[in-house]
């Protein structure tokens, strides 16, 4: 019975952590946070990331004026990023 609790806890926090990556993905990428994620998690918030911004671009960035479409430039401005709460 208690084993089945930490596995349900363990499951748990990795659904939350995934979560908190997708939902922070830009602010993970372009801030550069690696040390913060291990070698898989940063894997996935790379291919999430690409993915995003493929179907970003494919789908909407090219309907868009050149001036709105933060994908092609160098950096992300920081209004279009949301930063965790670290505190």
């Amino acid at each position: 019975m208690e084993l089945e609790r930490v596995k349900f806890l363990l499951k748990y926090y990795l659904r939350v952590r995934l979560a908190k990556i997708e939902r922070h993905l830009i602010y993970v990428i372009e801030k550069d946070l690696s040390n913060l994620l291990s070698q898989a998690e940063m894997q996935f918030a790379f291919s999430l990331y690409e993915a995003r911004k493929t179907h970003f671009k494919d789908n909407l960035f090219e309907q868009i004026p050149k001036k709105l479409n933060f994908m092609d430039q160098e950096s992300i401005p920081d209004q279009y990023m949301s930063a965790p709460n670290c505190q």
